[in-house]
């Protein structure tokens, strides 16, 4: 969850970046709407992908480590802080928390625009309403403007329908639900809307720049309903003012290929690999032994219950307690495919029958449920640490 956050926000912010470098100031609209929408579902889909990756058929050095029990006095202590208080569980609420708001203000702001609709295609207001459009409908506030105005307006909220911006807007909607947390994605969402209103433009001056200049310094802010419908005057007229006047570059191939590089560092970066299939004709890899794996081994009961096992089962040699030793054992052990114990030993020692009474415990542990990696399951490494602590 946290690497997918973190990968996520870091590539949107990246294409943006590229965005903002190569293609904000160019007047070739189509290509800037089809970058923002294909970069932001890049960016929520690239920290999924798996790149292949060879796989040796030695065993791991490195192990996943365990948090620490603590033995003192006569029994087993509780267990450490960081097991008891268990907060695995907070980002991914968190996130699911944020997704569920954004949701919610996505539908609120919908039930209004719906809310004001007409069966009508288009529907003239005699107020100041903003003129918008969603889907197929147009709605515009028709007070104060002129016949002229009111065909420019229309032919801008025509273009708006004709190029089914509205459906644009909704999927980097949904997809801003996903990625809330990070504000490239809203940045994204802003420069599309800004793309869509260049392209409306483009579509309603055909030559009247003047009238239309002037129809867009004269309208007012009116109702609006988020980053949902298109609305006539919803981006910086310096921006769209610049934008009519600009020369259109022809189509620039060459940065969509300075974009690959970018895109395939990104990949490189932070894509988790993926372990090639081995060979039918070489059964020894189905005994490599993992450290990481998609589905961890899980104790019977779950981590507290393992906690709970041990705080039972140690106890602190006498032999240590007369010699007055202390210290940290390291226990590695590895999950079969079946779920029982197999190659405990001691990594790290202190001596007086400490080591001993460690590795006795830990070679009575009952099954485990075994790790997966691809659907399978898989040999799995832990380390242990285990405190003896006179009181």
């Amino acid at each position: 969850m946290i690497h997918w956050a973190l990968f996520s926000t870091l590539a949107s912010g990246v294409l943006y970046g590229v965005y903002l470098l190569l293609f904000r100031h160019d007047r070739q609209l189509q290509l800037r709407r089809w970058f923002l929408l294909t970069a932001l579902a890049f960016s929520l889909a690239y920290p999924l992908i798996r790149l292949p990756q060879a796989v040796s058929a030695t065993t791991a050095t490195a192990t996943a480590v365990l948090p620490e029990v603590v033995v003192g006095g006569a029994q087993a202590q509780t267990v450490s802080a960081a097991s008891s208080t268990d907060l695995s569980w907070l980002p991914l609420a968190l996130y699911v928390g944020g997704v569920a708001a954004a949701l919610a203000i996505l539908a609120v702001q919908l039930f209004s625009i719906v809310r004001h609709l007409r069966r009508e295609r288009i529907t003239l207001l005699d107020d100041t309403t903003a003129p918008f459009s969603f889907f197929g409908h147009i709605t515009i506030g028709t007070r104060g403007m002129t016949d002229d105005e009111l065909r420019l307006v229309l032919a801008h909220e025509q273009e708006h329908v004709r190029r089914r911006h509205t459906m644009d807007v909704l999927t980097m909607r949904l997809m801003c639900c996903v990625t809330w947390f990070t504000p490239f994605a809203w940045l994204m969402l802003r420069e599309l809307c800004a793309v869509h209103e260049y392209q409306a433009d483009a579509a309603a001056v055909h030559g009247n720049n003047k009238g239309y200049l002037s129809l867009l310094y004269r309208q007012a802010v009116g109702t609006g309903y988020g980053h949902i419908t298109n609305k006539f005057n919803s981006i910086n007229l310096k921006n769209r003012i610049v934008m009519m006047n600009r020369q259109k570059t022809r189509f620039g191939a060459w940065k969509l290929a300075a974009v690959l590089p970018v895109a395939a560092l990104l990949l490189m970066f932070g894509c988790k690999p993926a372990a090639e299939k081995a060979a039918v004709a070489e059964p020894e890899t189905t005994d490599q032994i993992f450290d990481q794996v998609e589905v961890s081994p899980e104790f019977a009961g779950g981590m507290e219950a393992m906690y709970q096992y041990l705080a039972e089962n140690i106890q602190y040699p006498e032999q240590a307690k007369t010699d007055g030793v202390e210290g940290r054992v390291m226990v590695g052990f590895v999950v079969e495919k079946d779920g029982s114990i197999t190659d405990a030993e001691v990594l790290r020692g202190i001596g007086g029958g400490c080591d001993e009474e460690a590795l006795r415990v830990v070679n009575a542990m009952p099954y485990w449920t075994p790790g997966k990696q691809n659907g399978e399951a898989v040999r799995t490494q832990f380390t242990l640490p285990v405190v003896f602590k006179l009181q």
